[in-house]
């Protein structure tokens, strides 16, 4: 009750429509402090709330040093939401068998468009407890690219990303991401090396995805992600195998 108190005494002193704040992932064995170093911890208003938006659609610049991070404000239960405007603009979650995943981060997006008093607390008011690893964020999905794709497409109806340079950037950038993604769920199957081969390679004959891990800058990124990222720019499909599924295994050891 005292961290709910203390979030809604901001709010009422603020006069806030969003409030958002860190967490604690809770593992079998550990806790990881899940802290973001891409937002102040301050109010923001105005063309402020515009970036929110913008980071939370995708990153680009320096901040890709920690892609990690990428939906570092996607998830709902770290935030508590002015309810009227929810209802006045009518958002919604998008049915997760429709896009796969990311539905918490379009129902974000969607509300930080109406929000014009957002404030970011970098303390920890919530302990996510990780371990059930066939949950829907941890299980192999199937039709990963056709929800993907469908998921991109609910992410354009809600942001104009060609009124500005930076979003177009930050969209294409958050292609580059999520092909990660479908890298990793691929080597997530049960399926034989071969089967999870030519799954692998069903992206590159994308357009949209080629373009984008063409045009993905690994200047800020760390010597893994530049080494993960060189191998999906070349098409180089056993590399993006190989590391994609050391990314499972390490998922595992948590």
């Amino acid at each position: 009750m005292i961290t709910l108190e203390e979030l809604v005494d901001e709010i009422e002193k603020h006069n806030l429509d969003c409030i958002g704040f860190s967490y604690l992932k809770e593992y079998d064995n550990n806790s990881i402090k899940n802290t973001t170093y891409l937002l102040e911890e301050k109010i923001y208003s105005g063309g402020d709330c515009q970036e929110v938006v913008r980071k939370a659609s995708g990153l680009v610049g320096k901040e890709l040093k920690h892609i990690e991070k990428f939906n570092f404000l996607a998830s709902p239960w770290s935030k508590i939401y002015k309810r009227s405007i929810i209802i006045d603009n009518n958002i919604r979650f998008v049915d997760i068998r429709q896009i796969g995943s990311f539905e918490d981060g379009l129902f974000n997006i969607a509300f930080l468009l109406h929000c014009t008093r957002f404030m970011y607390k970098n303390k920890y008011y919530y302990h996510y407890r990780k371990t059930n690893a066939q949950s829907i964020t941890t299980g192999y999905r199937k039709k990963a690219l056709e929800k993907q794709l469908k998921q991109l497409e609910f992410l354009k109806e809600i942001v104009s990303i060609d009124d500005k340079e930076i979003f177009r950037e930050a969209y294409e950038n958050r292609i580059a991401f999520i092909a990660m993604e479908f890298f990793v769920n691929a080597a997530m199957s049960d399926k034989c090396f071969s089967d999870k081969y030519r799954e692998m390679r069903q992206l590159f004959r994308n357009n949209e995805y080629v373009s984008a891990l063409k045009k993905f800058s690994l200047r800020h990124l760390s010597l893994r992600w530049k080494l993960y990222y060189f191998f999906a720019k070349h098409k180089i499909v056993f590399g993006v195998y190989i590391l994609s599924t050391v990314i499972v295994r390490l998922k595992q050891k948590r």
